[in-house]
């Protein structure tokens, strides 16, 4: 019997060492869980079956603003009054954990004590500790998240209806489908309403030409983002089947997932009409021009034919006819001297017609253009500014292939341009240059130290239209401008490879 009790004993006492033990145990682990949980810069909380709060650590404390023995026991809806709509969505039956936020953004609504509303993303994670069931929840804030958000919705809501208010057709597109359009962009494809054009590829609208264009656009701003793409040129075709001429903007936005494209179509069908009325009444214009041209031509040089060796013959026939007459003249010395006054008379007016005949054959057309080439006529040409004006023209003019048609518009314009030269600076230095090379013939007159009152303004002189018109019939381009160590030049390219003749 004694040793059965002492047995009994023992056994009780180590029984209640075991359980002091063991609660000793769970004190410890207690409070290191509190520790733990009061250390982490995390907010932490644990809601029994029944939503009350059971535990509140020191960085929850700071989140809410709330003493952790003003809250325990207390609903949780309290404090975070979206939780329960929020993790029925979420929790199931089911799940251990999931991360609770809500529809309209980021975060779900919590209250300080001060009833201040902030956002807050949770995590809630299950556990059982026995037979009761908890769920611990740690909560971060994302009251700034929630601002950006809000603020980017805003900030797309107005884009949205500048968009919708454009004038100019634009479509938003994700994965080369069609997501969203304006108006105006319904009003360019023809469509009354937006289900007739969103949901099918950009493709269906755009050429393939203008969808190069895009994808053009996209690789060069991925490259250069700082790069503002240029327009591309493609077509549109509407829901009646008909074209139009668009210009091609397209910008990507990256940080949407997936990415989206924004296109803006820029109707310009009526402009490329208008501009291509334009060349074709320009090249009709260039085109009688040019028979107007040819036409002069063969008018100048059948006069300058006729008064080269028709007239001026017969005006020196008339010197003959009179140096005969002078030879037999009276010998009466009185008669003889009004005579001999009288002939000189006449011998000098006709020497000044005969002048004045080969002037004017040279203005029309100088006959050794045709006998001896450009070159020479216009070596010619300064010798006879010299003899006339005394206006010195330095010359470098070499032999060219040009035929005569090309060759007398050109000196036509060297003579303008060196008549020009001599009235505005005749003291001057003028310079002409006639060179060939790599199939280009250029001609140049140059003044120093003059300038035009137009090229010092920044504005090119009033008669390089007409030059350009001039030399543009035979396939050629004129410049003019001015040199840093002053002066001025005017320049002519014209091409031996391309170029078409006047002359049919």
């Amino acid at each position: 019997m004694d040793v059965l009790t002492a047995a009994s004993a023992i056994l009780l006492l180590g029984g209640w060492v075991w359980l002091f033990c063991k609660v000793r145990r769970l004190a410890i682990s207690e409070r290191l869980t509190k520790a733990i949980a009061n250390r982490t810069v995390d907010a932490i909380l644990a809601v029994d079956e029944r939503d009350r709060i059971v535990l509140f650590n020191a960085a929850a404390e700071r989140l809410f603003g709330r003493a952790t023995r003003s809250v325990i026991g207390v609903d949780i809806a309290t404090l975070m009054p979206d939780y329960r709509s929020a993790c029925r969505s979420h929790v199931g039956p089911g799940l251990e954990e999931a991360s609770l936020a809500a529809r309209n953004g980021p975060g779900m609504k919590a209250l300080h004590a001060d009833g201040t509303v902030f956002f807050v993303s949770a995590s809630v994670s299950k556990a059982n500790v026995g037979r009761q069931a908890f769920r611990a929840i740690i909560v971060r804030d994302v009251s700034e998240q929630r601002r950006m958000h809000d603020a980017a919705h805003d900030s797309e809501a107005r884009y949205r209806v500048c968009v919708e208010l454009s004038p100019v057709a634009t479509w938003l597109s994700r994965d080369e489908t069609i997501v969203c359009v304006n108006p105006a962009c319904l009003a360019l494809f023809g469509a009354t309403d937006a289900a007739e054009v969103l949901g099918r590829p950009s493709s269906d609208w755009l050429d393939p030409e203008g969808c190069k264009g895009v994808r053009q656009q996209l690789v060069g701003r991925s490259h250069a983002p700082g790069l503002v793409a240029r327009p591309t040129s493609g077509k549109v075709t509407r829901l009646d089947g008909l074209t139009r001429d668009v210009d091609v903007t397209a910008i990507a936005f990256d940080h949407a997932r997936p990415a989206s494209i924004l296109v803006a179509l820029q109707d310009v069908t009526l402009r490329n009409m208008t501009e291509q009325e334009l060349r074709e009444s320009r090249h009709a214009l260039r085109e009688l021009a040019r028979t107007l041209q040819i036409a002069r031509e063969v008018e100048r040089t059948s006069l300058a034919r006729q008064l080269h060796e028709e007239l001026a013959q017969r005006l020196n026939a008339v010197k003959m006819e009179v140096a005969a007459l002078n030879a037999s003249q009276d010998t009466h010395p009185q008669r003889a001297a009004r005579t001999l006054a009288s002939d000189g008379r006449i011998d000098t007016q006709l020497d000044e017609l005969v002048d004045l005949v080969r002037r004017v054959t040279a203005d029309l057309r100088p006959p050794m253009l045709d006998d001896l080439g450009l070159a020479a006529t216009l070596e010619w040409l300064a010798r006879d500014l010299l003899a006339r004006y005394g206006l010195r023209v330095h010359t470098d003019l070499r032999e060219t292939d040009i035929d005569t048609t090309a060759a007398a518009v050109l000196y036509r314009i060297a003579r303008d341009a060196l008549e020009r030269a001599r009235l505005r600076a005749p003291d001057s230095r003028i310079s002409l240059r006639l060179l060939e090379s790599g199939g280009f013939v250029r001609l140049t007159v140059r003044e120093d130290d003059f300038v035009d009152d137009d090229l010092a303004n920044g504005l090119p002189p009033a008669m390089l239209f007409a030059i350009r018109e001039h030399v543009a019939l035979v396939g050629g381009d004129a410049e003019w401008k001015t040199h840093r160590t002053g002066g001025q030049e005017l320049i002519v390219h014209l091409s031996l490879l391309g170029r078409k003749s006047l002359i049919p």
